[in-house]
């Protein structure tokens, strides 16, 4: 009875969403640090699908966090061009299972920008053309997101992140950052009306 009064008053405190949430956009390899005649990686589309949980913190901020696994099938290198070396490509794959824990920050009744971590595990080998990105990285995002009256809630979120920025578990002095910009949308369930 005692915890049937409690889960009630806590109910009444906090909304819980629980949700699906697809993705797609363009990615590359970048590095932050001054690397000379360091070549250039590339990659192309990648898609995203994962689950997502989130809570309210207060009336204009929930927390938003779940688990996504993002395919990048078509990464590239192109090594420096010197005279009397073949040009020759590397490709490559990854697929990550990330992590995220952001602050969805509401504004303007439909509106949000969703900051944060993405807690990144990459089961890919590390290779001399392309970094390991298992890591901490950052997320930065703006999107709307639609309430219904019986639960339902749909959104759309252009986003940019950044893996292994500010942390790489690679062990390479200038890792290379996979940086995603793209666009997800999703949607989501009431679990608890909360208020």
């Amino acid at each position: 009875m005692l915890f049937s009064n409690l889960l009630q008053a806590q109910n009444k405190q906090k909304k819980l969403y629980i949700g699906i949430n697809f993705g797609t956009g363009d990615s590359e390899m970048v590095h932050f640090g001054l690397i000379a005649d360091d070549g250039g990686n590339y990659s192309k589309n990648y898609k995203s699908v994962g689950v997502s949980f989130l809570s309210n913190l207060s009336k204009s901020i929930d927390l938003e966090t779940g688990i996504t696994i993002t395919n990048h099938p078509d990464l590239s290198y192109s090594p420096p061009f010197y005279p009397g070396r073949p040009d020759t490509m590397y490709y490559d794959s990854k697929t990550l299972v990330a992590i995220p824990v952001l602050a969805r920050i509401h504004f303007w009744k439909y509106f949000f920008i969703n900051p944060g971590l993405v807690f990144s595990i990459d089961p890919s080998k590390q290779t001399e053309r392309f970094d390991n990105q298992s890591g901490i990285g950052l997320n930065l995002g703006f999107g709307a997101q639609y309430d219904f009256d019986f639960g339902l809630s749909l959104f759309a979120n252009p986003y940019l992140r950044f893996y292994t920025m500010p942390i790489s578990f690679s062990g390479v002095n200038y890792p290379e950052h996979l940086t995603e910009s793209g666009f997800r949308f999703g949607i989501m369930y009431r679990l608890t009306k909360g208020d």
